[in-house]
C-alpha cells in the first residue's frame, strides 16, 4: 500500500531529522558549553550545510571540529533523505489522499445498520452495482488502492466510500462500523481469507448477518460452522443460471428485465414487520398496493423459524410483528413500506 509506506518512511526520516538536531544541539553545549539557541543554530547551519558562519568558536576546539565533520557527514545523507520523502509525499499527492481517508472516516463513523463489502474484485463489482441501485449504505474495504479507485471511477461516484487494507486486521472492520453494521458480505478470491474475515466479523458482532463467497464447494461447512449465515459459490450459481437459461428461459428474462429497468427500478425485496401498528391486522386491511405505488406481496414469512412460508398470501391473511414479507415494486416505495412497518 503505497500511502502507508511512503506516510511510514515520511515519519521515519522525520524522526531522525529532529533527532540528529537534537544531538547536535545537545553535542555542542557539551562541548563548547554555549547556550542553547547558540548551539541549536550551529546544528542547523552545519547538517544543512548552508555555511553562513560559525557562531561557536571551535577553531582551538578540537572535539568540536571532530563532532562538527561528523554532524556534517550524517546531516547531509538524512536531510536529502527527509527531503526526498517529503516532496514525494507532497507532488505525489499523498496529502491530499490523507485528507480523503479523514473525510471518509468522519461519513463512515456517521453509517448505521449500513453494509461492509469486503473485496474490489469482479464479484465485489456487481454487488457494488446492486447495493447502489438498492440505495443500501454500504462500505467497500479493498487492499489494492488501484481496485477502489476503478470502482470509483467505474461507478461515476468519487463519494463512494471505502477504506484501503486488509479486511482480516480487525483495527480495519472496526474503521468500518462492523458494530454498528447490519451484514457483511467477503468477496476475496481465496477461502481462506474469507474464513478468517467471518470469524473475526463474527466475534466483534455476534448479530451481524454474513454472507460468504466461496471457491471451492467443500468450503461450505466450514464458512458456515465459522459463523457465515449465507454462503455463495459463483461457479455453482453460474451452472444453475444456465440450465436455468435453458429450461426456463422466459423467467429468467423476466426476471432480468426487471432487474436492469434503470428508471423503474423494480425490485423483489423483503419488508420486516417490526412495530405494533400493523401487528393482527390483514394485508386487505393494510392496502399496500394502494398506500405504496402498488407494492406486490409475494410471499410472506411468519416470524417462527421453523413456520412454512406463505406463498402468494389471501387478502385476509394477517400479519404480525416479527412477520417478513417478501414483496415486489418500485424500490423508492418499497422503502417507504419499510418505514410504515416500523411504526
Amino acid at each position: 500500500m503505497r500511502l502507508g509506506l511512503t506516510k511510514n518512511r515520511l515519519f521515519i526520516s522525520l524522526a531522525l531529522f529532529l533527532g540528529l538536531i537534537c544531538f547536535g544541539t545537545l553535542g555542542y553545549i557539551a562541548l563548547t558549553g554555549s547556550s542553547v539557541f547558540e548551539a541549536l543554530y550551529m546544528t542547523i547551519i552545519s547538517i544543512t550545510t548552508t555555511g553562513y558562519g560559525e557562531t561557536i568558536d571551535i577553531l582551538h576546539n578540537k572535539p568540536a571540529r571532530v563532532f562538527t565533520m561528523f554532524l556534517l557527514l550524517c546531516g547531509m545523507g538524512i536531510t536529502v533523505y527527509f527531503a526526498s520523502y517529503l516532496t514525494a509525499f507532497l507532488v505525489e499527492g499523498e496529502l491530499n489522499n490523507i485528507l480523503s481517508h479523514r473525510r471518509m472516516n468522519k461519513e463512515i463513523e456517521k453509517l448505521k445498520q449500513h453494509l461492509i463489502l469486503v473485496g474490489g474484485g469482479q464479484t465485489a463489482f456487481y454487488a457494488v452495482q446492486e447495493l447502489l441501485a438498492a440505495n443500501k449504505p454500504f462500505v467497500v474495504i479493498e487492499k489494492d488502492p488501484a481496485a477502489f479507485l476503478a470502482l470509483q471511477e467505474h461507478f461515476h461516484n468519487p463519494h463512494l466510500l471505502g477504506l484501503i487494507g486488509d479486511a482480516t486486521n480487525d483495527d480495519i472492520l472496526k474503521e468500518a462500523g462492523l458494530e454498528r453494521a447490519e451484514g457483511l458480505i467477503t468477496t476475496l478470491p481465496d477461502d481462506r481469507d474469507n474464513l478468517f474475515v467471518t470469524i473475526s466479523a463474527r466475534g466483534l458482532n455476534p448479530q451481524i448477518r454474513i454472507i460468504a463467497k466461496i471457491v471451492h464447494q467443500n468450503s461450505a461447512g466450514k464458512m458456515r460452522m465459522a459463523g457465515a449465515n449465507e454462503v455463495v459459490c459463483p461457479d455453482s450459481i453460474g451452472g444453475l443460471r444456465m440450465v436455468s437459461q435453458m429450461i426456463h428461459p422466459h423467467v429468467v428474462k423476466f426476471l432480468d428485465t426487471m432487474m436492469r429497468i434503470k428508471s423503474e427500478q423494480i425490485r423483489i425485496e423483503e419488508v420486516r414487520v417490526k412495530g405494533e401498528g400493523c401487528h393482527g391486522k390483514s394485508l386487505k386491511e393494510i392496502r399496500l398496493p394502494e398506500q405504496f405505488g402498488n407494492v406486490l406481496v409475494l410471499a410472506l414469512l411468519p416470524g417462527g423459524n421453523h413456520e412454512i412460508p406463505l406463498y402468494n398470501p389471501m387478502a385476509e391473511t394477517h400479519v404480525h410483528t416479527g412477520d417478513t414479507l417478501v414483496v415486489m415494486g418500485n424500490i423508492d416505495w418499497i422503502h417507504r413500506a419499510r418505514d410504515f412497518f416500523a411504526l
